[in-house]
């Protein structure tokens, strides 16, 4: 029998192992990524998540929650670009043109172009002043979405979103070496950042909840990547449900051990999918996205008060 790490792919084989895995001690943990026991399930099928550019394609599932695969298809339309400065507007452009969010009378901008053609994407990508161009097509966008009905299938970000967004697109512009583009999305982030209100039920159990909600919607986001074959949000999903397993992961361990699995120890985050590990020192390939132990960033810990 064989079981499998849910978060990064090793798989415990009964067959090569001198212990069955039932008989494994309960603190034992996944070599790899330090995942518990209880992280690793039977295999029942072939599973490799890796392949998801040749899964088959399948229709989306009604109910999709529009707002995280909207996240995820810019995410990774941008993560495979040679120019995400581009392709984050093209993306951002199609994906709004049909699907439009009613915004308050109030808070319309001034007119611009709204054609989406190709003029538009190549000021932003070849111009000499990118800041101008992006802000010139976001406005342009959120003028349009203003002069349309909601969509009942459709969420407005809140400002943690969009700061959490656009952190994500200056991380994906930096490994571009797009560095005044990343400049520009850190502006941002910083921008919704400071608007975002402080959560009054900020405690590691709202947070395990909320960690297990975006597991259950992965599923359909999947679906949806498969089905319009977009071969980098699919790749991105899958990035995205293993690094929130390991969160969710996590926080069921804090919420056991308190502050003692973190005592004695460091923090590292790999900078290339957000993967945490607790450990002296970072893991010498990262399980989930495979870059190596230089790319991981060790958390500084704030002094307690």
């Amino acid at each position: 029998m064989k079981y499998i790490c849910k978060i990064c792919g090793y798989i415990y084989d009964e067959a090569k192992e001198e212990t069955p895995f039932n008989e494994l001690a309960e603190d034992w943990k996944c070599p790899v990524c330090t995942a518990p026991k209880s992280d690793f399930t039977a295999e029942e099928a072939p599973a490799d998540a890796q392949k998801a550019e040749d899964a088959p394609a399948e229709e989306p599932a009604a109910g999709l929650q529009v707002d995280a695969a909207f996240t995820n298809t810019v995410l990774g339309a941008t993560a495979i670009s040679d120019n995400p400065a581009a392709d984050i507007i093209a993306t951002v452009a199609a994906m709004t043109k049909d699907e439009r969010v009613k915004e308050p009378e109030d808070d319309i901008v001034e007119p611009f172009d709204t054609s989406y053609n190709d003029a538009i994407l190549t000021s932003v990508a070849m111009s000499d002043n990118p800041a101008l161009n992006i802000i010139e097509t976001i406005s342009a966008l959120r003028k349009e979405l203003a002069e349309h009905a909601a969509d009942p299938d459709m969420e407005r970000f809140s400002a943690g979103q969009l700061a959490a967004l656009c952190s994500n697109m200056a991380r994906a512009c930096e490994k571009q070496y797009k560095e005044e583009e990343a400049s520009l999305f850190r502006e941002l982030a910083a921008f919704f950042a400071e608007k975002t209100p402080a959560v009054e039920d900020a405690s590691v159990e709202a947070l395990t909840k909320a960690l297990q909600a975006d597991i259950d919607s992965y599923a359909e986001i999947r679906k949806a990547a498969d089905a319009a074959g977009d071969r980098g949000a699919a790749r991105v999903s899958v990035w995205g449900e293993k690094v929130t397993l390991m969160l969710s992961s996590l926080m069921s361990r804090y919420l056991q051990n308190g502050e003692a699995l973190l005592a004695d120890t460091e923090i590292w985050v790999c900078t290339a999918c957000g993967f945490v590990y607790i450990g002296d020192t970072p893991p010498q390939q990262c399980p989930v996205c495979k870059v190596p132990d230089w790319k991981f960033e060790k958390i500084e810990r704030r002094a307690a008060k």
